[in-house]
């Protein structure tokens, strides 16, 4: 039996068996015709398309489309022809040197927001490579996978059917790994040196900060006793008075569960995602019916809606984008003017709030909800709606008291923590070492907020974190919004709060 101290990117508790996987695709020695490569890479960019496509059928997660829009950028492609074409390559020997290329630089590069894009280069990579040497293997076989990888690909998460706790040794909190891990309840942890083999009996306690390898009968059956007592607790539908939890959703299908797992509304529908899965601007017509079903279907639950918000990772091929912010929706009026319109309409219980992402400054926030005002008076529109802001910029957080006539503000903590503490999704850094100067930061706002009246809520990540969610409510703040599997860190943080006021 061995003990490791682990860094913790999801929370949980889980046993299984481990699964080592190496990632790295093995030569081939033996380069064929000009145009048998290409075509050999060619038919391996459209093998690996079509699995992202068939994988978006039945799992709506942010990366898949990021890596379709990248195996479908011209550009990219072009780059991998000519290496075989004029550089005498195999579709191998193309396609590791183009991606590994992208990789370094994205490393190397002083933007956060780059330094993090390596990753999703890596997991494309590895599949096209995958595909290039037919070398596909059915996850599905496995069970109880505890998978074990130097980096967490995000695809390993939905080619495998049934992981219950990843350990990799390079990962942070903020990554497409760790985000998805948390959304499936998935426990993830940073190892970065140990003794791991396949089939190793593993235990995850991210409590305790623990991977026990190989563990004695005794403590498999006191973690078997811990795990029959936590899947048979029900949160669903528990009181919480004096707190609203919300649901952070990306599309209509995922009502449902908000609805059955007691949710008090939708704190946070990510519009953008409608668009990114068409490849054309949705007209105000197409907007307003998806609309119109997510209000219907919450039946007078208020329902906050954030306009498209793109750029970055983000990308919209029929959309001028160079940033996100208020720029986007200037350089695009058309669009933005139609959302606006469809969600003007489709708000027919007045229970709707809109939303502004990025916002920087006053100007910013005052420009774009007079604009829907005019749009607002224009339609002759009189039900009540709600403007605010999502407060996820350095700026904003800093002249907070410029903010005075928001309805509203949700603190969007990834982009906030990124940009005030200088990380990227792939820089393995803890919560704990910027938590307490974070909560520091954020209670003027909390203070600020109660002085005006203007609700207060957290949509972001350190939302799923029970120590963090403490803490948040600690300092006063009591409306929160999370993906539903995240629905039991609220309930577990309410109830510390609980038996700490009783004591």
């Amino acid at each position: 039996m061995k003990n490791y101290f682990v860094d913790v990117i999801s929370d949980g508790i889980c046993m299984g068996n481990a699964v080592v996987l190496n990632l790295e695709q093995k030569n081939s020695t033996i380069r064929k015709s000009v145009a048998e490569e290409k075509n050999k890479l060619g038919n391996a960019i459209m093998n690996s398309l079509d699995e992202l496509n068939s994988i978006s059928k039945n799992k709506n997660e942010e990366f898949i489309e990021v890596h379709k829009m990248l195996l479908t950028d011209a550009a990219l492609k072009d780059e991998l022809f000519k290496e075989i074409e004029y550089n005498g390559k195999s579709a191998y020997e193309a396609t590791v040197c183009v991606f590994d290329r992208y990789i370094k630089g994205f490393k190397e590069s002083k933007s956060s927001y780059l330094k993090e894009r390596y990753l999703d280069f890596l997991d494309i990579k590895e599949r096209v490579l995958r595909n290039i040497f037919d070398n596909k293997i059915d996850y599905s076989n496995f069970h109880n996978v505890i998978l074990v990888v130097e980096e967490l690909l995000p695809s390993l998460l939905v080619d495998f059917k049934d992981v219950k706790g990843v350990i990799c040794k390079n990962g942070g909190f903020t990554s497409h790994a760790g985000i998805l891990c948390r959304s499936l309840d998935i426990p993830c942890v940073v190892l970065k040196d140990y003794d791991i083999h396949t089939n190793d009996e593993i235990i995850i306690d991210t409590r305790r900060q623990i991977v026990d390898v190989n563990p004695s009968l005794d403590v498999i059956n006191h973690y078997q006793e811990i795990l029959g007592k936590i899947k048979a607790e029900n949160f669903i539908n528990s009181p919480h008075p004096g707190y609203r939890f919300m649901c952070n959703i990306t599309d209509n299908s995922e009502l449902d569960k908000c609805l059955e797992y007691g949710f008090d509304g939708v704190g946070l529908y990510r519009t953008e995602w409608i668009f990114m899965n068409s490849d054309r601007p949705l007209s105000e017509e197409e907007q307003y019916n998806i609309y119109l079903e997510a209000v219907t279907k919450m039946n007078k639950l208020p329902i906050c809606f954030r306009t498209f918000d793109v750029g970055d990772d983000k990308q919209l091929e029929y959309l001028h984008v160079d940033s996100k912010g208020v720029r986007n929706y200037m350089n695009n009026p058309t669009l933005f003017e139609s959302q606006i319109k469809a969600l003007l309409r489709a708000n027919i219980y007045g229970n709707m709030k809109i939303m502004f992402p990025m916002i920087e400054t006053k100007e910013q926030f005052y420009f774009l909800r007079n604009w829907v005002y005019r749009l607002k008076e224009e339609m002759a529109n009189d039900k009540q709606i709600e403007i605010g802001m999502m407060l996820e910029t350095k700026m904003a957080l800093d002249n907070i008291g410029d903010f005075g006539n928001v309805d509203f503000i949700s603190l969007g903590t990834n982009d906030l923590t990124k940009e005030v503490y200088n990380i990227s999704r792939s820089d393995n850094i803890s919560y704990k070492e910027y938590l307490d100067d974070l909560l520091k930061r954020l209670k003027p706002v909390v203070d600020f907020c109660k002085q005006m009246d203007i609700s207060l809520s957290v949509c972001g990540e350190l939302a799923s974190i029970r120590e963090a969610t403490k803490g948040l409510m600690n300092i006063g703040i009591n409306n929160f919004s999370v993906s539903a599997p995240n629905i039991k860190t609220l309930y577990l943080a309410f109830n510390d709060k609980l038996k700490e006021e009783k004591c």
